[in-house]
């Protein structure tokens, strides 16, 4: 098995026992029963941390806006795909992995992308049935905690990314076969 496998599986299993409550990214999607009130408020409270780290830093997804997320959403046991992913991202820093990129899709969605042996382009459009792009390089790995799915980006990319477009976000499938990814931060193998 690849060994970046191993560490997605790990880091969605993380994810997954730290984060009680997924939510989207739009208010319609926070259930509000009572139980669950002290957690809409504190999610209420996160977005409002994340509003103040990103004013501090002129770059909202660096490393210290990362560690800061992945700290509240484990606070907060609440995370949206973002959150979650920063979480995944921070677990598997402090255990020393490296060549990773936070990724999104679609402008929708967002994961993990580890394995990666140079930085991924800022931007770029993406043929869904293609497969992966090649600059992610053959050991890239897709880590996705919002999606409770770890793949091979080159082996099953084509099959699994409509799914990772639309679970969570309505009507966000992409009309053609391309979709716009972009790498929201890198950490390079050298840090």
């Amino acid at each position: 098995m690849n060994h970046y496998l191993t560490r997605a599986i790990r880091a969605c299993d993380y994810v997954m026992n730290t984060v009680r409550i997924r939510t989207v990214n739009r208010d319609e999607g926070i259930n509000l029963v009572s139980s669950l009130r002290n957690h809409m408020l504190e999610r209420a409270q996160l977005g409002k941390i994340r509003s103040v780290i990103t004013a501090q830093t002129n770059t909202p997804w660096d490393l210290n806006f990362i560690q800061k997320l992945a700290d509240e959403v484990s606070r907060t046991q609440t995370g949206s795909c973002g959150e979650q992913t920063a979480l995944a991202f921070n677990y598997l820093f402090s255990r020393g992995e490296r060549g990773m990129a936070i990724m999104t899709i679609a402008g929708k969605h967002m994961f993990l992308l580890i394995g990666l042996k140079q930085r991924p382009p800022l931007s770029s459009v993406i043929f869904i049935s293609a497969g992966s792009p090649d600059e992610w390089g053959e050991d890239a790995v897709i880590c996705d905690p919002w999606y409770q799915e770890w793949f091979v980006a080159k082996d099953e990319w084509h099959r699994k990314v409509d799914c990772m477009i639309g679970l969570g976000h309505a009507n966000t499938k992409p009309k053609s076969f391309t979709c716009e990814a972009e790498c929201y931060f890198y950490l390079p193998i050298c840090f």
